[in-house]
């Protein structure tokens, strides 16, 4: 299903709750350029963790959504590298790997590009409000602090993509695709319902 929103945006939804994961990342994976390109990632905690996140040590996770940046240049691009992520874990290679053991990817921002923007767009995302990084995470092949952010509300594309235009004018057009999973969950002790929003 493919909604357009103003000239900016698109937003792909792929439902995997109602479909066996692997046909729901398959169906991701096609709406998605095997070019190179930029990516963020939008993940939801339910509870608060620590966790051991490689070389970096323990970093306690206790913000509801996080903003993930990263780059798909190697071979299949942007597929293959997003593909990846959602794929389930056998192994943590890259700092974002030790999160998702905790952490349900939301949302994928993307774009097309045969330069690097993730650091770029990592900056600006610091303009969301009641953001916060998470030190050295994602970041070591740069300079940048770090390419992670801790966020309190769900990050939005519209502000981010406006953000990301008084930066850098002329700027590239960013896609979106709602990956959903289980948008909600009853707690077992309460029985409230909760869902992402």
């Amino acid at each position: 299903m493919m909604l357009r929103l103003k000239s900016t945006q698109e937003i792909t939804s792929v439902k995997m709750a109602s479909e066996p994961m692997q046909t729901a990342i398959e169906a991701l994976g096609s709406r998605l350029d095997s070019q190179p390109g930029t990516y963020a990632l939008i993940l939801g905690l339910r509870d608060a963790a620590e966790l051991r996140i490689g070389c970096i040590g323990r970093i306690h996770f206790d913000s509801p959504f996080y903003l993930y940046f990263g780059s798909a240049f190697g071979p299949g691009g942007l597929r293959a590298r997003v593909r990846q992520h959602l794929n389930p874990l056998h192994r943590a290679h890259w700092h974002i790997d030790y999160l998702r053991q905790a952490a349900q990817v939301l949302d994928v921002w993307y774009t097309t590009s045969t330069t690097r923007l993730e650091c770029t767009w990592a900056n600006a995302a610091l303009a969301i409000r009641d953001t916060s990084q998470i030190r050295k995470f994602g970041s070591s092949d740069c300079r940048c602090r770090s390419h992670l952010l801790a966020v309190k509300n769900r990050p939005r594309l519209h502000i981010f993509q406006s953000r990301f235009n008084e930066i850098q004018p002329d700027s590239v057009r960013i896609r979106r695709i709602r990956v959903t999973g289980t948008p909600c969950w009853r707690d077992p002790i309460t029985s409230d319902r909760t869902c992402w929003r």
